[in-house]
């Protein structure tokens, strides 16, 4: 019985450490995204600046 809770404990922790490095793959994809959408943002606000600095 203990090395049948042996198994199941070492498969859980198993299971636990891929989700962990999936939850860090999907943390870094979506800082990037974000990053991205800051620089977007960054750049349609520069273009407004500019155009406000010619009128």
């Amino acid at each position: 019985k203990l090395v049948a809770y042996q198994r199941e404990f070492h498969a859980l922790r198993e299971r636990l450490r891929v989700a962990e490095h999936r939850t860090l793959q999907r943390s870094s994809e979506l800082n990037a995204i974000l990053e991205q959408f800051r620089r977007a943002i960054a750049e349609t606000n520069g273009s407004k600046d500019a155009l406000s600095n010619f009128s």
